[in-house]
């Protein structure tokens, strides 16, 4: 069938001027901080464009942040407009003042480079296939791209950023909402359907963490070729979030700024103690990507604290220094999300102190969770098992990856003692310290779920799963290195037997020299071998990446014709602050993004199973029955209507709606395939 919203071709024009807008307002704000910043004055091409795009989100983000009532529907377009706008006018005057414009001039002759548009074609074909993929989905995940759905909406009815679940609960919102500004500006600026906006705009950030991946293999080495090879294994080799296609959105989006961040800890690590302009730079664009996913900041942290240590020792090393910059660059980071952690340290958000919502009857706790050995097997640090998807959803690729990470530890290790290797002596510093934090916060995840130590609430600021991806994300780029490697060696002896070549011509001597050929052709081997290593990985992705993703998205959230038509229809004729119930998954949840004044019973936020009345809905409606148990529930959360749609994921049972049919209670307001809406009139 054919879902709302833009063709292909359309969805990526939106895309490719959303992101122009971007660029344009956060390369002015580049700009001003580049006059105290080295590091942002110094960012090279493809860092420059992907720190520009988050940069200019960031003052959106500040915009609807001021509880000021400025987030405007019109705010994104117009804001992004005029930053294209000046940004022509001082790119013209500098052009004026200065016809050689040193630094405009560089900037494109550095995209003329093989590596730099490797990487991009890298991640142009990888953003198309995701976004081909997304195109022809119904929806995300219909938990989370739904509460994202919500967030919108609260944000376009309050013009700033909503800082609680009213009216549908009294919940204070604690996960920083930078996600929320971004998908509500894309959607405000080209009308998307609010079902699907998450869908639609989500594969901008897939593509973009190729470029992410350059960005570490050419600062961490020093060598564009390094990049151009961490960024076409990491897009066609190792799964890094594309197997987070149908859910944790936020966690996708700050994931490309996470990559640079790695890279620029390198920088970090060179100068031991960076000035504060530098230290400055790095907190604040940690703290953008804290506006939109924590895990991946916190661990950006913890990482830098492991590459500091490394050298702690070193006898010119600046420690206190160092220190010092190292705690206000947290400081700023941090900073950015204070509303999120007042929330939690005063215990008023719903991770550790959910609350009642509104017209419910408290619960007893829910039984603890996973055992360790369960949580060990589900996070998976380190175990390269056979239905592991975090390496690769492929098996022959995560064997390869496999094989790939082993020779590339070993590189890593002979780094420190090899003249040929010390250019990955950064990496491996930088690589131990990634996997070192990511493995403690699983053991800290461990503890936590094991109930054995006080760390419930601060596992409960990061995502375990998250940071199993992210752990995996450094071992795909491990993987990378034998592939960088096997192609430096082919480079060096080829442009070996080119210059002998050319010296000969020159000459003249009219005798053929075949100098070394040992040497050309293990070079010509070693071009063969990189090549075989990447081209099936290509293939496979081209080939078989769509349908992996389309079996995901299906699983977890499968709209029908009939609940768009049920969406519409109630957007145009549901009374404000309708009360409506829906089951879990539901499609309906996305109804706050039709009907802005909804109350939704309930949008789906950690702790809001705990209202014994919903549980009592969901326990007898799962199972196609209403008893006086569950007319009293309805009574108690003076529900009016109910909304009922098919299965829509996996995750959770729909309700039937075989209890409403033919009552005199209720009646049928709306039908079409399996979707229902029934009012409640007694």
């Amino acid at each position: 069938m054919t879902y709302p919203g833009p063709s292909l071709a359309l969805s990526a024009a939106e895309l490719l001027l959303a992101t122009l807008g971007f660029v344009a307002l956060g390369e002015l704000v580049r700009r001003g901080i580049a006059q105290f910043s080295s590091w942002a004055r110094t960012l090279r091409p493809i860092e420059r464009i992907v720190v520009d795009l988050y940069l200019g989100g960031a003052i959106l983000f500040g915009i609807a942040a001021l509880p000021l009532g400025l987030f405007r529907s019109y705010t994104p377009g117009v804001l992004l407009a005029g930053g294209v706008a000046v940004l022509c006018v001082v790119l013209v005057r500098s052009r004026v003042a200065n016809r050689r414009s040193a630094d405009w001039r560089t900037f494109l002759d550095d995209f003329q480079s093989a590596p730099v548009l490797i990487a991009l074609a890298a991640a142009l074909l990888l953003g198309l296939i995701e976004l081909s993929t997304a195109s022809t989905a119904p929806a995300g995940n219909t938990f989370d791209s739904s509460l994202l759905t919500f967030y919108i909406a609260r944000l376009e009815a309050a013009h700033s950023i909503p800082l609680s679940f009213a009216p549908s609960t009294q919940f204070a919102v604690v996960y920083p909402q930078g996600t929320t500004v971004w998908l509500a500006s894309i959607q405000s600026m080209f009308g998307l359907p609010p079902a699907r906006t998450s869908l639609l705009a989500t594969p901008l950030f897939l593509g973009m963490a190729p470029l992410g991946a350059y960005t570490v293999g050419d600062r961490l080495i020093g060598r564009p070729a390094a990049g151009a090879t961490f960024a076409v294994v990491f897009a066609f080799i190792g799964s890094w979030t594309r197997v987070l296609v149908s859910g944790s959105n936020d966690f996708v989006l700050a994931f490309p700024l996470v990559l640079i961040l790695i890279a620029i800890i390198g920088e970090w690590a060179k100068e031991g103690a960076p000035s504060w302009g530098n230290a400055l730079f790095f907190g604040g664009l940690t703290g953008v990507a804290v506006t939109l996913n924590p895990a991946g900041p916190i661990w950006v942290f913890l990482t830098l604290a492991g590459v500091l240590l490394l050298k702690w020792n070193v006898r010119s090393f600046p420690a206190k220094l160092a220190l010092s910059r190292f705690v206000g660059s947290l400081a700023l980071g941090t900073a950015f999300a204070a509303q999120s952690l007042s929330e939690e340290v005063t215990g008023l958000g719903g991770l550790f102190h959910p609350g009642i919502p509104t017209g419910a009857v408290a619960a007893g706790a829910p039984a603890s969770g996973l055992s360790v050995a369960q949580f060990v097997g589900l996070s998976d640090p380190f175990l390269f098992r056979a239905t592991s998807v975090w390496l690769s959803p492929w098996a022959p690729l995560r064997d390869e990856l496999a094989v790939l990470i082993v020779i590339g530890v070993l590189l890593l290790v002979l780094s420190s003692v090899r003249d040929e290797l010390t250019e990955l002596c950064q990496f491996a510093r930088v690589a131990l310290a990634g996997v070192a934090a990511g493995i403690g916060l699983l053991g800290a995840g461990v503890l936590a779920h094991a109930e054995s130590s006080g760390l419930g609430r601060l596992i409960a600021l990061t995502s375990l799963t998250e940071t199993s991806i992210l752990l995996f994300a450094i071992y795909t780029m491990v993987a990378a290195v034998p592939v960088y490697v096997l192609i430096d060696f082919a480079a060096r002896g080829l442009a070996s037997r080119w210059n002998r070549l050319t010296r000969m011509v020159s000459i003249r001597s009219g005798r053929y020299h075949r100098s070394h050929p040992t040497r050309v052709d293990l070079a010509a081997v070693a071009l063969l071998a990189a090549g075989l290593l990447v081209v099936p990985g290509v293939a496979w992705t081209a080939d078989g990446l769509s349908g992996y993703e389309s079996g995901l998205y299906r699983a977890y959230g499968n709209l029908t014709a009939g609940d768009f038509a049920l969406l519409s229809w109630a957007g145009a004729h549901l009374p404000y602050r309708a009360r409506v119930l829906v089951a879990p998954g539901s499609a309906a949840e996305f109804l706050p993004g039709y009907v802005p004044s909804i109350i939704v019973l309930f949008p789906m936020v950690d702790g809001l199973l705990v209202n014994a009345s919903y549980g009592v809905l969901v326990r007898e409606l799962q199972n196609g029955t209403l008893d006086a148990a569950g007319s009293s529930a309805l009574s108690s959360l003076s529900v009016e209507y109910i909304a009922i749609t098919g299965q829509n994921t996996e995750l959770d049972r729909p309700f039937s709606p075989d209890p409403f049919l033919g009552s005199r209670a209720f009646s049928l307001l709306f039908s079409q395939g399996d979707a229902y809406l029934f009012e409640r009139t007694s």
